[in-house]
């Protein structure tokens, strides 16, 4: 909602949108040329207003900043999920226990 309302980005899409919308539902009316062009006038306007919307958002949040930052918890969060196994498979001897069961079983 922050970003909604700070940037408006729902509205500027919504609002390119519609904008292509109309231009191309006008331009099928007047001519198959002239139909085109406003096609093509209406996809770029919509692009140009998506691209614009991604953009101010990118000034606030960072996106390149946020994501590698998020990669870089996950890497950590991973590095402590194996360190904390290897110390609970050497207090409590997990593999060597599923060995000896193994060794159990075929023989």
């Amino acid at each position: 909602a922050y970003l909604n309302d700070k940037y408006a980005v729902t509205d500027k899409l919504g609002t390119a949108i519609s904008e292509a919308v109309d231009s191309a539902s006008s331009g099928t009316a007047s001519g198959k040329d002239s139909s085109s062009s406003s096609s093509s006038d209406s996809v770029t306007g919509l692009l140009r207003g998506a691209i614009d919307a991604v953009r101010a958002a990118d000034e606030d949040i960072d996106f390149k900043g946020t994501f590698g930052t998020l990669a870089t918890s996950a890497s950590d969060l991973a590095n402590q999920a194996v360190e904390k196994a290897i110390e609970v498979n050497e207090n409590y001897k997990i593999t060597d226990q599923i060995k000896e069961k193994i060794d159990e079983a075929t023989s």
